[in-house]
């Protein structure tokens, strides 16, 4: 794994001393630690704390056939695609939750505290 990294981030480094097209350089950035990490979500599925962590950057990249008779690379996407739509969800919920809340809030503090709740002392809260 760290000779496969080395001579990766060579390879990108010599992009980078070539003048390389902006795009290409864009596309192969380097690869750190943390973009080496094991995806846990494949085999550790129902782990904590793993609802917001996002695939690092070199498995989005579009690779002809790159799962294809690979079992395990089409288990990887179709984990990042559920969890992927199961974030969009809940954004999507939440969205159209926060307006009505802040509006039942207002309601609330309308008919519970009625027309004296800007007079009230803030000593009393």
């Amino acid at each position: 794994m760290k000779s496969a990294l080395w001579a990766y981030n060579q390879a990108q480094w010599a992009l980078n001393q070539l003048n390389a097209p902006r795009g290409t350089r864009d596309r192969y950035k380097l690869i750190g630690k943390k973009d080496t990490r094991a995806l846990t979500t494949v085999y550790n599925g129902n782990a904590w704390g793993q609802r917001n962590i996002a695939l690092p950057w070199f498995w989005n990249m579009a690779v002809a056939d790159d799962s294809s008779g690979s079992t395990y690379m089409e288990q990887v996407y179709r984990v990042n695609w559920l969890r992927a739509k199961a974030r969009y969800d809940r954004w999507s919920e939440e969205h159209l939750l926060i307006p009505n809340k802040m509006n039942w809030t207002r309601l609330y503090f309308k008919s519970v505290c009625g027309k004296n709740w800007p007079s009230r002392p803030l000593k009393n809260l």
